[in-house]
């Protein structure tokens, strides 16, 4: 997932592509959540007998001769100790596809909010430039330069926030009060510049509906900011999900456990790996974000 490999999608594209996904993400979640409790309850039954299980087993080992009532009474306790096990295997396979598909989801939404933030940021600067090109009327100029400059700021803010969460930090560092957007239109107004003065920088930039300028952007960069702390809520309860898997392999059958424990320990990898890709890529975009100065706006 790296920022690298352009996403040559379009916006929409992009958008459905990442709905999409969330859907998906959101079924493996809702499949691992039914499976845990069952999971949960096999382990419980396992460590109920496993104490009676291993006695007679002993026991049985430390026989000099044949006693059927104690050996029946081994073989039924064996019995039911690998049924459990075996029950406990599929659920437990079942719910590391679901992380496995989980985890691949998260990976393509989150590159593609990453192409979709860095897509909105060049129609940005190239709306800054027009703005920058048209001579004269400098007060409408300058809020409408500051009008972008505070959807970088949102983007900033979100790609700081998610590189934090990704790190597993503190991420209530940040300022969470969203500023007051007023539409574009009446901005300019409390401006107090003169209608003939707007209509002639809006005919010089083509633009038909100044409210239309920043207001898709803003919903776009709002939608992305809510898709990637709900990610990032997921891929909390898939880590959450590992652990509790991980610290309780040890009660079942050492052959199963084994091969569990290799499964688990790769999908944390990826987990990991996803989590790096996240945080380098947030501390990529925040860092490729200019906020346009006053004067000289873009060259």
């Amino acid at each position: 997932m790296m920022l690298s490999k352009w996403c040559f999608h379009s916006i929409p594209q992009l958008c459905e592509k990442i709905e999409q996904k969330n859907i998906d993400l959101k079924e493996s979640i809702d499949k691992l959540e039914n499976l845990m409790p069952k999971i949960e309850k096999g382990l419980s039954e396992i460590k109920d007998i496993s104490p009676e299980f291993s006695k007679l087993k002993v026991q049985v080992a430390n026989l000099k001769e044949y006693r059927p009532k104690l050996h029946d009474m081994y073989e039924e306790a064996r019995e039911a100790v690998l049924d459990l096990n075996n029950s406990i295997k599929n659920n437990l396979d079942n719910s590391l596809d679901q992380i496995d598909k989980g985890l691949d989801c998260i990976k393509s939404i989150m590159f593609s909010a990453d192409c979709l933030i860095l897509k909105e940021e060049k129609l940005l600067n190239g709306f800054a430039k027009k703005i920058n090109a048209v001579e004269g009327d400098d007060d409408l100029k300058k809020l409408m330069i500051n009008k972008i400059n505070l959807i970088k700021e949102d983007i900033k803010s979100i790609t700081r926030r998610l590189f934090e969460k990704a790190r597993a930090e503190q991420d209530d560092i940040f300022d969470k009060q969203k500023k007051t957007k007023l539409p574009l239109s009446e901005e300019i107004k409390r401006l107090s510049v003169e209608i003939d003065s707007v209509g002639r920088v809006l005919e010089r930039l083509n633009i038909d509906d100044i409210d239309e300028i920043t207001k898709d952007c803003e919903k776009e960069i709002d939608d992305i900011e809510k898709i990637e702390e709900d990610v990032m809520d997921m891929v909390n309860k898939i880590e959450s999900y590992l652990k509790k898997i991980q610290g309780k392999l040890h009660l079942l059958e050492d052959d199963i456990s084994d091969k569990l424990r290799q499964r688990v320990d790769d999908s944390y990898k990826k987990l990991e790996d996803i989590k790096a890709d996240i945080t380098n890529n947030a501390k990529k975009i925040f860092e490729s974000v200019v906020i346009f100065q006053e004067v000289d706006v873009v060259k």
